[in-house]
């Protein structure tokens, strides 16, 4: 008689193999796929990973977002407490929201709560790492607390997330600035710039910056690319003053004298501008107009003590002096 034998390892026992072939059918059953599958996204990602970000959304989110949004009103009507207020309240609703943190961080720098604010915005980066904008926003907080190793770090990892965001270098063009390093700030505000060539507040620092290391010629030729981003006539007198700067430490005095003129023409008249003017065509040889610049500004001003001065320097009686219309021809 045959005797038949079971491979080792397995069970001769029928409802021992029922068994475990029952517990391997589960493990794949549907229904537990399903529960899985929709309890991942919130273990990966939290709230954000839930399909309610499409459709309906739990209480706790959608309070978050009523009363983040609340708080952008506010923080539009400069109401920064009842803003902060709200803003506290989005967060504990929801505490893995990175936007409410990020305006949180806002309304806490405002009424100076910055190692808070940082605090936030921290915690906003580590639920979004690659967002640039935050990673900036930390740096500069940094900044403005002089912690400048601090600052570097976050410029130098918002770099790293995106080597073509101009904030980021201007940011690390700061930082040197601030350490007294104004090559390397050069070096890194040029690199911003290449990405937004025409940035108003970008043009300015380059062109402070060539002025500083003695080089006025590269420091007019951005001044002159910020001025054609405004439109004609509308330059502003800080602009104007700056390009007379450049053109008087190029020996180009008339010029300067031109732009000193704009800028009284277009600001509430002062003492100081007038002086200004009076200087810039005494350089130009223009005794008559100086004359002239140094009694409006002591009109103004009857004490200002520059202009007291220069006019005691001028010659009382300059009627015999070459006509203005006249100065140019004779040259």
């Amino acid at each position: 008689m045959e005797v038949k034998t079971m491979p080792q390892g397995h069970s001769d026992c029928p409802w021992q193999q029922i068994f475990f072939r029952h517990c391997f059918a589960m493990c794949f059953h549907p229904s537990l796929l399903i529960i899985f599958g929709s309890t991942l996204p919130f273990l990966l990602t939290g709230c954000n990973g839930w399909p309610w970000r499409e459709g309906a959304v739990p209480d706790s989110v959608a309070m978050c977002r009523e009363l983040s949004q609340q708080a952008i009103v506010s923080m539009e009507a400069d109401r920064w407490q009842e803003a902060e207020g709200l803003l506290d309240r989005a967060v504990t609703a929801c505490p893995i929201d990175p936007d409410a943190r990020r305006y949180y961080a806002e309304t806490l720098l405002q009424r100076g709560a910055s190692a808070d604010a940082l605090s936030q915005l921290e915690e906003a980066i580590r639920l979004t790492p690659n967002d640039t904008l935050l990673v900036i926003r930390a740096g500069e907080i940094c900044y403005q607390m002089g912690d400048y190793e601090s600052a570097r770090r976050w410029a130098t990892e918002a770099i790293n997330i995106d080597p073509s965001s101009a904030d980021s270098w201007a940011l690390s063009g700061s930082i040197y600035r601030a350490e007294e390093n104004p090559r390397r700030a050069l070096a890194d505000f040029q690199r911003a710039l290449g990405y937004r060539p025409e940035d108003p507040d970008l043009l300015a620092t380059v062109a402070e910056i060539y002025m500083s290391l003695g080089r006025p010629g590269r420091s007019l030729l951005h001044l002159q690319n910020l001025s054609e981003t405004y439109v004609s006539g509308e330059v502003p007198p800080a602009v104007l003053a700056r390009k007379a700067d450049a053109l008087t430490a190029l020996g180009r005095y008339q010029e300067a004298a031109t732009h000193c003129r704009m800028i009284c023409e277009q600001v509430q008249p002062s003492a100081d501008g007038y002086y200004r003017l009076a200087q810039a065509e005494l350089r130009a040889g223009g005794v008559r107009e100086a004359k002239i610049a140094t009694e409006m500004a002591l009109e103004v001003d009857p004490q200002h003590p520059l202009s007291v001065q220069l006019l005691g320097q001028l010659p009382p009686d300059v009627s015999a002096l070459t006509p203005p219309n006249n100065r140019q021809a004779e040259r």
